[in-house]
């Protein structure tokens, strides 16, 4: 654990010896007396299991048990190193876990992977922003108005765009991005200057001498062992061409790959080698104009389960800003009415921008005090027992445009006991939990996070709740956290996605965080 540690790998760990799991702690470790029979498997919730098989002391009649165990603990694609594992092969493999050789002088076995592709009617975007998580500074050329650097800063990257349409530049400015009035040439303003560079959709226009500029281009703008991103309809020419030339232009890898969730399009990945070649430390392009077009990541929403390429942070904690302006441009308005409860501040909230806008609406939280000069922060813990009364207390209508729940534990409950019914419904989830089965934890009023993964509800039983209350879940946002609803008379004949597809893993600040597992306090199902 502590290695995984200084690799800045979240690790829990298991034992039934109290003084080790003292020693642990005491190190600042997730440590918990616990035996494999009775850690929680509510949900599998883990990439790598280290197990010590020497120390089990199993008999064969609990080999079944142990393996089912391993295999419930497991993420789907996880692996598990076992120590001592010979006995336990014909059980593990009856559990469906799949040998996959050693690690650290562990047998290795692997519970297959059964990630559903996403079922989304639009153009998918954070897929490809996502290629780009850990880099320090990324280059987008043809950034149109913005979309696609909009996802780079929700993953804070620092990012700067080159676009010729000038109806395109202007709407990526006003949105606050950096963005040039340059085609690829522009590149030669940054030498070395970018860990990454994303092509999105244009490369396609190009003919084959046109695309070798433009690797050319790419690597004098990128750092060694920089990584730049070509994204084109599947099957294209183009990839072929750039598997070619790739290496003549100063990369060492080009692979091509499919993206979940995307039917269309593919991404060509291509690293640039840790040497710049010569021809690198000057660039003449003759100037290749791109064809304006109306790429499909301009196009307004046409659909609630389209939501994917507006999220846009501005005073919200992820996307929710974008998400909202578009649903409700979308939906249109009735009282501009909200209500946010677990606010924190009210500065970096859901309904900051909406305030701003000149909604008007109530803001309560249990502890924290206003940090914003226009917010009115109402102090309450929330419960089941009182939600309708401070409602009541605070003349909140009947039918607000929209209702935000977040408060780290009892969401579930919550929300069962709310009558009001707002147009559109943002509840906290807990992606920890995968998408089944329905979990919340049991209802305490006194609940008070503790910063693990003992909070809230899934997915699945969230959607549950407001399916009863009529509402259909329309979007998870990219960051694993937020769950979005619509209520139903608001929604076309358009069939809803399975909840399944619409689910986003736990990937807090949209670089793949999670909380650390809690092994030991009950889930209940609902």
């Amino acid at each position: 654990m502590l290695e995984l540690r200084e690799h800045g790998v979240p690790s829990v760990g298991a034992d039934v010896d109290a003084a080790a799991v003292q020693r642990c702690r005491e190190q600042g470790l997730a440590a918990y007396v616990v035996d494999w029979r009775t850690i929680q498997t509510a949900a599998r919730r883990f990439d790598l299991l280290f197990v010590d098989g020497d120390h089990l002391q199993l008999d064969a009649a609990e080999h079944g048990k142990f393996a089912a165990q391993m295999s419930a603990l497991l993420l789907p694609g996880g692996l598990l190193a076992l120590r001592g594992g010979d006995p336990l092969a014909p059980a593990l493999a009856r559990a469906g876990l799949l040998a996959a050789g050693a690690l650290d002088g562990r047998e290795c076995w692997q519970l297959p992977s059964t990630e559903i592709t996403p079922l989304r009617p639009g153009y998918v975007v954070a897929p490809y922003a996502d290629v780009f998580r850990g880099c320090q500074r990324v280059l987008e050329i043809g950034a149109g108005s913005g979309h696609f650097l909009d996802l780079l800063q929700l993953r804070e990257v620092s990012c700067v765009g080159l676009e010729l349409d000038e109806e395109f530049l202007l709407a990526a400015r006003a949105r606050g991005h950096t963005v040039h009035a340059a085609g690829f040439e522009g590149v030669a303003a940054f030498p070395a200057g970018f860990d990454g560079v994303f092509v999105g959709n244009l490369a396609e226009q190009l003919e084959p001498a046109e695309l070798t500029s433009l690797l050319h281009a790419c690597r004098f703008a990128l750092q060694p062992r920089g990584r730049l991103g070509v994204r084109a309809r599947r099957g294209h020419m183009l990839f072929d061409h750039l598997h070619g030339a790739a290496k003549k232009q100063g990369f060492s890898l080009c692979r091509t790959t499919s993206v979940p969730g995307d039917s269309r399009d593919e991404l060509a990945l291509l690293v640039a080698d840790d040497q710049r070649s010569r021809n690198q430390r000057t660039i003449d392009l003759d100037r290749i104009v791109f064809e304006s077009r109306d790429v499909p990541i301009e196009q307004p929403l046409r659909s609630v389960f389209d939501l994917e390429r507006f999220e846009r942070r501005v005073t919200s904690q992820g996307g929710e800003d974008g998400l909202l302006t578009a649903l409700f441009e979308l939906l249109g308005t009735t009282n501009r009415r909200y209500v946010e409860f677990g606010c924190g501040d009210g500065v970096q909230c859901n309904t900051a921008q909406l305030r701003r806008a000149g909604w008007q609406g109530l803001l309560m939280d249990g502890e924290v005090a206003p940090g914003a000069e226009d917010a009115v922060i109402e102090k309450a813990w929330i419960t089941a027992e009182n939600i309708e009364a401070l409602f009541d207390q605070h003349g909140v209508p009947a039918e607000p445009d929209l209702l935000s729940i977040d408060v780290d534990g009892n969401d579930y409950w919550v929300l069962q006991a709310i009558r009001r019914r707002p147009r559109v419904l943002i509840a906290e989830y807990n992606a920890n939990l995968g998408v089944e089965p329905a979990l919340t934890i049991p209802y305490d009023p006194q609940h008070r996070w503790d910063g693990s993964d003992y909070y809230g509800a899934s997915l699945r039983a969230l959607a549950q709740a407001a399916k009863a209350k009529g509402y259909t879940l329309v979007y998870c946002t990219q960051a694993g956290v937020n769950a979005i609803f619509v209520r139903d008379d608001l929604l076309g004949a358009e069939p809803a996605p399975p909840l399944e597809a619409i689910y986003r893993p736990a990937n807090y600040w949209y670089r793949g965080g999670r909380q650390f597992p809690d092994l030991v306090r009950p889930w209940q199902s609902v």
